[in-house]
């Protein structure tokens, strides 16, 4: 159907609906649905309408029930998805994250040659963090704030100075980084954390 069609429907009613009430003796309608306005895979519902057939209006009624329970069960799942019912991935902070979810966390760590070592507040990402330690050159722990993740995450370090290699232990509750200078010795550098684990 384009977005030009349109169906004409005449109804006639017989002696018996006269009686009844009804004052109406031929009821014309016209529709035109736009096909941007159709739902997804829903099929026209029969009867068929052709020009000049008469046609009841309980297959009339009929027809739009039918019509009207495939939209309200593509709407249905439309809103399923949007309330995330757990069918579809959920990160925190960009869609609704259901209890057992999936957590997605990012954070800097500065850690300059003098062997302080700080995570970065000012970008506000950092809540999940509860603390940051210097363990010995080039070793920093990075604890998580309790509850953060249900199970060991995945996580992914990025170094600020190029010349820096990382490598890392990663446990439910905090993650280690050892961090070497291009000739194997341990070497303070800063970095960036994203992890990603479930709730």
């Amino acid at each position: 159907m384009s977005d030009r069609d349109t169906v004409v429907i005449q109804i006639r009613l017989d002696r018996g609906a006269l009686r009844k009430g009804l004052t109406i003796g031929v009821l014309a309608a016209l529709v035109a649905v736009p096909s941007y306005l159709l739902a997804g895979q829903v099929d026209p519902p029969a009867p068929a309408f052709t020009s000049g057939t008469v046609i009841s209006a309980a297959a009339v009624n009929g027809a739009l029930d039918a019509l009207e329970a495939a939209v309200n069960d593509n709407d249905n799942r439309i809103g399923a998805l949007q309330a995330g019912d757990g069918n579809g991935p959920q990160l925190s902070n960009s869609v609704a994250a259901a209890a057992g979810g999936v957590r997605v966390e990012t954070c800097s760590i500065n850690n300059n040659d003098a062997g302080t070592v700080s995570k970065d507040n000012s970008s506000g990402l950092c809540d999940w963090i509860s603390s940051v330690s210097r363990y010995s050159i080039g070793i920093v722990n990075v604890q998580f704030a309790a509850g953060t993740f249900a199970v060991v995450p995945v996580c992914t370090v990025t170094v600020n100075n190029h010349t820096r290699m990382v490598r890392q232990l990663a446990y439910r509750t905090y993650i280690s980084i050892f961090a070497y200078d291009p000739n194997g010795a341990p070497a303070d550098t800063g970095f960036s954390l994203i992890c990603v684990g479930k709730r």
